[in-house]
């Protein structure tokens, strides 16, 4: 039985913590990973059978927990005392469910990506609680692009960008409560957005789903790269993003992870040409010259192909 949870305990996030690493699971467990003695410990267990995605410390030094359901947003005090419930001016014992990601944007002002429910801005001190969601029918600027919140990041000159999962990211302004969207339509690869991190060059490295975007803060340009630039990730994980001390960016995927230096990513300018080597019909190769009669010479230089009723299953390399 012991065997059969590791197998099934799936680390879903990391976080450093001085001389050890913490890790969350989809278990709803959280593990100490000591560096020194390379021994894992358990340090807490939700028993909830919940992901959890995000693990760090507030300004204050406690230990924040953001996870699937009931996990939500949960405190740890460094004596150990767990909180889940939040004071509003409207509800003394308020709760967040289905956190993604977590960002404390200034000592106890919380910015809370969801699932479903959009993003949640919370002054702990002033007990205000703030919630934004997409509504297309709202033009004043104050609608998120999408309530899936995939990624929330702050940037080296304090501007807060949010991912989301269909409909691309946007600059976030508290003061106002208004969001600049970039998606497709800027040139974005993908309105799928996974993860957002910065270089220190002043460029947003964004993964998505189709593949990775350079975004250049101070002209708002952007770059794609893709598996012709040797992205050989088939899809980006959600909130999985970071930049090294050496400046490399690494984002992982479903097979695998990669690592680059931004300031070597150059796009790959040659396009192939696309070339019609091989017909097949009803799952019989054609060949030129042959009793079919179908091609008088190779393919990709036919200019029209004549089929009867029953030769509809065709396939082409």
């Amino acid at each position: 039985d012991r065997e059969s949870v590791y197998v099934r305990n799936i680390v879903k996030c990391l976080y450093r913590d001085e001389n050890r690493i913490l890790c969350g699971t989809n278990l709803g467990t959280i593990y100490s990973f000591d560096l020194k003695t390379h021994k894992f410990s358990l340090i807490h267990d939700f028993k909830t059978g919940n992901s959890i995605y995000q693990i760090g410390r507030t300004m204050s030094g406690d230990l924040f927990v953001a996870g699937v359901n009931k996990i939500g947003l949960t405190l740890i005090s460094q004596n150990g005392n767990i909180r889940n419930k939040f004071p509003t001016n409207e509800n003394p014992n308020f709760s967040f469910y289905n956190v993604r990601c977590m960002l404390e944007i200034e000592k106890n002002v919380f910015l809370l990506g969801t699932r479903n429910d959009g993003l949640f801005y919370y002054d702990m001190n002033k007990k205000e609680l703030t919630r934004y969601k997409s509504d297309l029918s709202n033009t004043s600027g104050k609608s998120l692009p999408e309530n899936y919140i995939s990624s929330i990041f702050k940037d080296s000159m304090g501007q807060i960008w949010i991912g989301t999962f269909g409909g691309g990211f946007c600059l976030f302004d508290p003061s106002t409560g208004t969001f600049r969207i970039f998606n497709k339509k800027n040139g974005l690869l993908d309105n799928n957005v996974c993860a957002i991190v910065e270089d220190n060059n002043r460029h947003l490295w964004i993964s998505t789903i189709s593949g990775i975007s350079d975004f250049n803060i101070q002209n708002q340009e952007i770059t794609n790269y893709t598996h012709s630039s040797g992205i050989n990730i088939n899809e980006f994980t959600p909130h999985a993003g970071s930049r090294l001390a050496d400046n490399r960016i690494v984002f992982s995927g479903n097979n695998g992870f990669v690592s680059f230096n931004p300031r070597k990513m150059y796009v790959n300018p040659y396009i192939p040409p696309l070339v019609l080597e091989n017909l097949y019909i009803n799952n019989n190769k054609i060949n030129p010259g042959d009793n079919t009669k179908i091609l008088s010479k190779q393919l990709n230089t036919q200019d029209q192909i004549e089929l009867r009723y029953d030769e509809s299953n065709i396939a082409i390399e």
